[in-house]
């Protein structure tokens, strides 16, 4: 299933919506281009799927997370931007091999993009912005996740790691943090090469 819209089509929720759209236990969903606003849940939740594609969204003003992704493996987040929602987008509850890259988020609750349990493990960010977020840029529990090559300006953490081993983060331009920098605690065998600034 493909969805696709015109550039300007959007979503404005009804009092009564929770979510703008919940993929579960679907393989090969594209939805791209969508203009998601005020929804009292998540704009884009995915639950045990794969290989779906979340392509040049606009999603703002959520009262939970921007994307949320539950249990979901190899899927592609690409050029969306994100603001004033919870976290970004937020992996949870064993999601692993996805794709984050190129994508904004900006001045969300919580943090900019998320691995939040320890089973969430070989994920990849790459060529993202987190600008002004009051959480972490980005956070990576769980193993073998890859942040390289983003842009993390004005949130109150750069990159936090616990609960897991052998996260990579190389190339990142980390700048004007409220807190720390880099923070890692309950985690070995890191490596970290930054461009903090």
């Amino acid at each position: 299933m493909q969805i696709v819209l015109k550039q300007g089509s959007f979503l404005w929720r009804a009092a009564f919506l929770g979510t703008a759209f919940g993929l579960s236990s679907v393989t090969g969903v594209v939805i791209e281009g969508m203009k998601i606003r005020h929804y009292r849940f998540n704009g884009i939740l995915i639950t045990s799927g794969s290989g779906n594609r979340i392509i040049k969204n606009v999603i703002s003003n959520t009262l939970s997370n921007g994307i949320d992704v539950q249990t979901s493996s190899g899927n592609l987040f690409w050029k969306n931007e994100i603001c004033n929602c919870s976290d970004g987008i937020r992996f949870i509850a064993g999601s692993t091999h996805n794709w984050v890259i190129d994508n904004i988020v900006k001045d969300c609750v919580d943090d900019g993009f998320e691995c939040f349990l320890g089973v969430d493990s070989n994920n990849v960010f790459i060529s993202n912005k987190a600008i002004g977020n009051a959480g972490n840029s980005i956070e990576l529990f769980g193993s073998n996740n890859l942040a390289f090559n983003n842009i993390l300006i004005d949130n109150s953490n750069g990159i936090f790691t616990n609960s897991g081993s052998d996260t990579v983060a190389i190339g990142n331009v980390i700048k004007d943090c409220r807190t720390n920098t880099v923070t890692v605690t309950a985690s070995y065998s890191n490596l970290f090469m930054e461009k903090t600034i």
